[in-house]
């Protein structure tokens, strides 16, 4: 029995435990009167009477000293026993509640599960995955930063994303977070950048190809000229583009400024009414499509 922090050992027997060694008594008396009526008798201890008196004295003794054992208590040796039980059930049992612990998978935070990857009955190796979960309330949208415009941005920033599946629907968005290591990717250098959704619309849903546009800053009646015209050297950190001559072109330098997804701001190197030189990607034509640059983006 325990109490607090400490334990008692108690010997617990049978409620009849006194009333046996009583009884073993009255039998041991009744049989030691008998004896006495008939121990004058030659070869009395041949008799009935004298065997009864024996049976009842080994018996009485018993009954003694199994009650002197109940008042004496548990010995040290029992107490080890019992001891040691007490702790070979208090091991099983933590390792069952243990079993029963990692029986049950619990997830790290609230979401819904998108994929699962296991079926009913199913054995699995230690460390395999078994279903994916996703918190859909807010969703965030993974960018490749070029480097040239890494500066630009910052965490915090605003930003519009849209969304091929809902072409004619616009999203907020905001810049979550910026990696301080560049990606190296066929010889470009990026960033990776994170942009949150701040609208939680039913229709969004996870793999969504997604354009994100970064406002950085904003500039009126700027010079622009297309991406797909400019060349880059990234050795000498240095744009050029093919500017259109009466006799031919010639490849000009320019300072870039603001810049999106389609065109950049021209600072230095061209002026308004210079047309430009678009190749193909393949580069085996010349596609002599001219462009007339001037008014604001």
């Amino acid at each position: 029995m325990r109490r607090g922090k400490r334990w008692r050992w108690v010997r617990l027997w049978p409620a009849w435990t006194r009333p046996q060694l009583e009884l073993a008594r009255l039998n041991l008396q009744q049989a030691q009167g008998a004896w006495d009526r008939v121990s004058w008798m030659p070869g009395a201890s041949a008799l009935p009477q004298g065997i009864a008196l024996q049976q009842a004295t080994v018996e009485y003794r018993q009954a003694l000293a199994h009650y002197n054992l109940t008042l004496a208590g548990p010995s040290q040796e029992e107490i080890a026993r019992a001891q040691a039980e007490v702790d070979r059930a208090r091991a099983a049992w933590q390792q069952a509640r243990l079993s029963l612990e990692r029986a049950a998978l619990v997830a790290p935070f609230s979401g819904t599960v998108t994929q699962v990857m296991v079926e009913v009955e199913q054995t699995i190796a230690p460390g395999s995955p078994v279903f994916q979960l996703m918190d859909l309330s807010s969703l965030l949208i993974e960018l490749a930063i070029d480097e040239i415009d890494i500066a630009r941005i910052a965490p915090g920033q605003t930003a519009r994303v849209t969304l091929d599946a809902l072409p004619d629907e616009r999203f907020r968005g905001r810049i979550d977070f910026i990696a301080p290591a560049a990606s190296l990717e066929g010889g470009v250098v990026t960033y990776p950048v994170r942009v949150r959704l701040e609208e939680d619309d039913p229709r969004l849903r996870v793999g969504m190809t997604a354009n994100v546009e970064i406002a950085a800053q904003r500039a009126e009646g700027a010079l622009l000229v297309p991406n797909r015209a400019i060349r880059v050297d990234r050795e000498a950190g240095r744009l050029y583009v093919e500017k259109a001559m009466a006799s031919g072109s010639l490849l000009v330098e320019i300072t870039p400024g603001l810049r999106n997804e389609s065109f950049t701001q021209v600072l230095e190197g061209l002026s308004e009414g210079d047309q430009v030189i678009i190749r193909p990607i393949s580069g085996r034509e010349l596609l002599q499509e001219t462009f007339q640059f001037g008014g604001s983006r």
